[in-house]
């Protein structure tokens, strides 16, 4: 009851400025009914007992029904509210008309009905206070109707005449409709005036709203004004430029902070003159600054940009691009005052310089891929003629052990050439990265131990060599034949290069780290590395040509003294092995190449050299399948094998020799077989023949490896693989050894 009561003043009597005219109407209706409920308790307790003491029983029913009427009208809020405001004033209407055929209007009707007109126009407007007025005219009609006709059994008449009943109707009906009418204009006045007053409020605030987007504009204008000068002060200094403001009249220029601080100068190191400036650029940019600035700045030309070098207070240079703007000029359109600034663009220069030895690497290494690849493509097809020579050469020689010294003589020269030429294409090979080489861990130190010991006996005596190897360097990964390639080849320059005067060959070997910083002048990883170094007492190596000595073919010797092929192939062997060559030549000064090969870790396990074997028989009488397009290489083949007692089927067609296996598979030993092939190549014809025949050994015999490796080989089928050119000898080890070793 304590929070009740509170909440229902409040609701009843506190006035909210928002409401419209409805919900003003509503809450009236609220308020009256409840002042009602209120007020009425004592007379309804009164005319409870005086409706008993004069029996009339139906006013005391009416009476009640409408208090609790009354009531659920005040306390009920889901019924709509025209719906409750006709059902009150009908209560009104109701109690008003039972009044006056209870008493006359003399009573308590005067009241109620008067009430009723007034409390309708209040709460739903003057049409319906014009409803209850021609309602009260109809029953007061009525009324006095029956008060004519003697009807009036019920009504006490004897202290008023009908005259008066009649006066006072006619009263009631007045002053109700004076009462309608002037509510329902003070009402109208008060619905206009309050949404004149809402409708001015709207304004108002809209008005205040405008005027706050206003303000809020202005400040946000002011704030983005100051932010825009903070940040254009923070980009100048963040940016690390130096501003400079220059009067061409009196050579005056203020200098910023940051454009001291950018080279290192204090605030009193640097005079406000334009000589400070132009005294530190370099000599080789001063002129060009000098035209752009006094030249070639005019109205029509207001801008300028020069990139030039500034000298710092340590006496280094740095590069900068300054830019300027024209701000004023005089009547015959010359400079008077230009702003500008200085960037610093050092750390993009030394990018720019690297981009172009990059680029320039990128092009070199372009070049030896595409020279490496035709290279590779001359050896192969080399490779196919020079087989059958070396064999057909071989057999010769077995076979005219007996002949002439001066037939022999020839033999020899001819096998001699073959090997020789071997030996090229097996270069041209490494060069182009398609040579089968056996790459795992060795120690460096121990291979460069044995080839010093073999250029002592084969250089020259007024050469001196001088070695200092570190014994404890970390394995390597690499082939035992390529390290001996690298130090023979670089040594042999180093010789050459020496010639007939006294000289001197430094070879060293040590560890290196690589760090970051060096990456710039080695292209390598950061990490440990082996670190060969061959220099020489020389003539050196022209500044013009020192970016060629590693291209194919290029010489700079004698005809018949070089092939250009031995730097060439020393490159390509290290770029195999991860590593790098670099080399550092003056002429007259001599030539040093250092060449840096990764090391392993130390889990690594290093190979050791095999004790040699003594050789095994290889003659045999095993029936051997031979496929190749090469007429010339099966007839070589043939023969060689034939010689040693083997039986052989040969077959330039693919095809040919399948529908040959297939006819009788358990007939062959082992199938020796080209890999490339028109037709069917080698590696599907190996598939063939096992599908056919499960476990018949296949020899791969190839020219070149690029397409395929001896792992490789393995893992489709193939038992072996030999690279053409291949003596006949090492030829038939292999043999062998499938037969005697079957599945190693």
């Amino acid at each position: 009851m304590k929070r009740f009561l509170p909440a229902f003043l409040q609701r009843f009597f506190l006035v909210d400025q928002s409401l419209t005219l409805r919900q003003w109407q509503e809450n009236s209706f609220r308020f009256v009914i409840a002042a009602i409920c209120i007020t009425a308790l004592p007379a309804l307790v009164r005319s409870t007992f005086a409706a008993i003491e004069d029996g009339l029983w139906f006013n005391l029913i009416a009476y009640h029904l409408s208090y609790l009427f009354c009531l659920t009208l005040a306390f009920t809020q889901p019924i709509p509210f025209k719906i409750r405001a006709w059902a009150g004033v009908m209560i009104f209407f109701g109690l008003g008309s039972l009044s006056l055929f209870s008493t006359g209007p003399i009573g308590s009707a005067r009241i109620w009905l008067y009430t009723t007109s007034v409390f309708a126009t209040l709460i739903l407007g003057i049409r319906s206070g014009l409803i209850v007025l021609c309602g009260q005219c109809i029953i007061l009609t009525i009324f006095q109707y029956l008060l004519n006709q003697d009807f009036n059994a019920w009504i006490h008449l004897e202290l008023h005449t009908s005259d008066t009943w009649m006066t006072t109707s006619v009263t009631l009906m007045f002053l109700s409709m004076i009462s309608v009418i002037a509510m329902a204009r003070l009402i109208q006045g008060i619905a206009y005036s309050l949404g004149h007053a809402q409708e001015t409020s709207r304004l108002l605030q809209d008005t205040a709203t405008q005027l706050e987007e206003k303000v809020k504009a202005h400040d946000r204008t002011i704030l983005s004004l100051k932010e825009s000068e903070e940040r254009w002060h923070f980009a100048l200094e963040g940016a690390g430029d130096g501003v400079w403001d220059w009067d061409l009249q009196t050579g005056r220029v203020f200098f910023s902070s940051q454009w001291k601080r950018m080279f290192g100068y204090e605030a009193h190191d640097i005079q406000d003159h334009i000589d400070e400036w132009l005294d530190r650029v370099s000599e080789e940019e001063r002129p060009r600054l000098q035209s752009d600035l006094y030249q070639n700045i005019r109205p029509d030309r207001p801008y300028f940009m020069n990139r030039h070098r500034i000298r710092c207070k340590d006496g280094s240079f740095r590069w900068v691009v300054a830019r300027g703007k024209l701000l004023q000029w005089d009547d015959q359109n010359g400079p008077l005052r230009i702003l500008g600034t200085h960037t610093d663009v050092t750390t993009i220069k030394t990018l720019e310089k690297k981009q172009i030895e990059y680029e320039s690497r990128l092009q070199q290494a372009q070049k030896m891929e595409a020279i490496g690849t035709l290279a590779g493509g001359i050896a192969h097809d080399f490779n196919n003629i020079l087989f059958p020579i070396l064999g057909f050469t071989e057999m010769l020689m077995e076979d005219k052990k007996e002949a002439d010294t001066a037939t022999r003589e020839s033999l020899n020269q001819i096998h001699a050439s073959a090997l020789r030429a071997k030996e090229l294409v097996h270069q041209i090979l490494a060069f182009s990265r398609q040579d089968d080489v056996d790459h795992h861990p060795i120690r460096f130190q121990i291979i460069l131990k044995e080839a010093v010991k073999l250029l002592r006996s084969t250089i020259p005596r007024h050469i001196e060599i001088k070695n200092s190897l570190n014994k404890d360097c970390s394995p390597i990964h690499a082939d035992a034949t390529q390290l001996h390639q690298i130090i023979m080849n670089l040594t042999t320059n180093a010789f050459h290069a020496i010639g007939d005067d006294p000289g001197e060959i430094r070879i060293t070997l040590d560890e290196a780290a690589i760090t970051p910083d060096d990456l710039q002048d080695h292209g390598l990883t950061p990490g440990s590395y082996v670190c060969l170094t061959i220099a020489d007492t020389g003539k050196g190596i022209p500044p013009e040509i020192i970016d060629k000595i590693f291209d194919p073919f290029f010489t700079t010797k004698k005809k018949g003294k070089g092939t250009g092929m031995g730097l060439s192939v020393t490159h390509g062997i290290v770029k195999k092995m991860n590593g790098s060559i670099r080399v550092k030549s003056e002429p007259g000064e001599g030539t040093e190449f250092r060449v840096y090969i990764p090391v392993l870790d130390a889990l690594s396990t290093v190979r050791q050299a095999p004790d040699p074997e003594n050789p095994e028989p290889f003659a045999g009488d095993e029936h051997i399948l031979l496929v190749d397009d090469e007429e010339a290489i099966l007839d070589m083949q043939k023969k060689a094998l034939n010689r040693l007692g083997y039986q052989t089927s040969e077959f330039s067609d693919p095809e040919a020799a399948i529908t040959q296996f297939c006819q009788s598979p358990d007939r062959f030993d082992l199938v020796i077989t080209d890999l490339s092939m028109p037709g069917i190549r080698g590696d599907k014809l190996v598939k063939e023949l096992h599908r056919i025949r499960g476990d018949i050994p296949v020899i791969m015999s190839t020219g070149f490896s690029e397409e395929i490796t001896l792992a490789h080989a393995k893992e489709i089928g193939f038992a072996d693989m030999v690279m053409k050119p291949i003596l006949v000898r090492d030829l038939c080890a292999k043999i062998r050894n499938i037969f005697d070793h079957p599945g190693s």
